[in-house]
């Protein structure tokens, strides 16, 4: 499960999933590839439990060269997650590995674009 926190105009948190759950999907607005997970569950702090609906891509990609947004909608949260390029090529290379890894992506907004992101991939622990 996710945790995000919501205070009045920030929105912070992180999303676990596994590297098959990353699927190739067209073009988020740029020219590159576009990863996406399916809805993953997220706790919204003080609010009831919702999904997070999240696409990856590569800064290059990004019409304004930020590291994306997030926003919480009728369908839960919603976020555009775009990586420095060794970040993103990282990602990808877990996408494409036979090997069994996590992914785990931690997020800072203010006002609903992305001002800290990270990224964390290991092997997953059985």
């Amino acid at each position: 499960m996710s945790v995000v926190n919501l205070h009045a105009d920030s929105l912070s948190g992180g999303v676990t999933f596994s590297n098959r759950a990353l699927r190739l999907t067209g073009g988020l607005g740029g020219d590159g590839p576009l990863w996406q997970i399916d809805p993953q569950p997220v706790q919204l702090e003080g609010r009831s439990p919702s999904v997070i609906h999240a696409s990856f891509a590569s800064v290059v990609d990004s019409y304004d060269g930020s590291s994306g947004s997030i926003g919480e909608n009728e369908h839960g949260v919603t976020g555009d997650f775009y990586f420095a390029s060794p970040y993103f090529d990282l990602l990808q290379q877990a996408a494409l590995s036979a090997a069994d890894l996590e992914i785990a992506v931690t997020f800072a907004a203010r006002n609903g674009r992305i001002e800290v992101l990270m990224l964390s991939i290991q092997h997953k622990t059985h």
